[in-house]
């Protein structure tokens, strides 16, 4: 007891960011005696003006999600801390992080549509939310 939660969603969008607070409501309710933590919601984001910038956001997070998908299923060599390069047929044979559908699962978008996706999870209960930085790099 005592401590906060912190989910992630990774990238399978606001479906799961609805079941993960689910969850997380079912197993409050099962324990009433335990005061109610706080809920973080972990997520990959990006805000840009530019259509250029989102979509190279997107590309990014498309290398980052498949090379950890390769790293935790330890589908790929890691040598000497590295992991084997990924080539352009195994992004693309992955259909859950093709861009389009990363455009729509992961916060990605103009700051009118961030800020509409956001305040979707405060309505579902998030306390907290953490911008997994990693999309940044696509400014560069």
């Amino acid at each position: 007891t005592g401590c906060n939660v912190q989910v992630t969603s990774l990238a399978f969008g606001d479906e799961e960011v609805a079941s993960l607070m689910s969850k997380f409501n079912t197993a409050c309710e099962a324990h009433p005696e335990v005061p109610r933590p706080k809920i973080m919601m972990l997520m990959h984001t990006y805000v840009a003006e530019s259509e250029e910038l989102l979509k190279k956001a997107t590309i990014d997070v498309q290398k980052f999600f498949t090379y950890f998908t390769k790293w935790f299923k330890r589908e790929r060599p890691i040598v000497q801390g590295l992991i084997e390069p990924i080539t352009e047929q195994e992004m693309a044979e992955a259909a859950h992080l093709q861009p389009e559908v990363l455009r729509k699962n992961v916060v990605i978008g103009t700051p009118a549509e961030v800020i509409k996706r956001l305040k979707g999870y405060e309505a579902l209960g998030y306390d907290q939310r953490c911008a997994y930085p990693h999309a940044y790099r696509a400014h560069q």
